[in-house]
């Protein structure tokens, strides 16, 4: 099995073909802080796309709008996080 990460601004848009996506989402240092998947359900706003977390590596990190960090959320729930700190994780 191989792994193959692309960047976001490389991938179709969500919505287009084969979703769910798996994901790294990226703090403003590009370090991976958590994993997820897009959210089909909901269509991918001008800036952010909606993400399912899965796993989270780095509690302290902070979430993209407001003082909530990602200690503050559960696994399986949804965030929106910025297209630019956003790399799609295809295999």
């Amino acid at each position: 099995m191989s792994i193959q990460i692309t960047h976001s601004n490389s991938c179709k848009v969500p919505g287009q073909s084969n979703l769910p996506k798996t994901c790294f989402l990226k703090d403003f240092k590009r370090k991976h802080i958590a994993f997820g998947r897009l959210n089909s359900d909901i269509p991918s706003k001008e800036d952010v796309y909606s993400i399912i977390v899965d796993q989270i590596f780095a509690c302290n990190a902070y979430l993209f709008k407001g003082d909530r960090n990602f200690e503050d959320i559960i696994l399986g729930d949804l965030i929106n996080w910025p297209k630019e700190r956003f790399q799609i994780i295809r295999i």
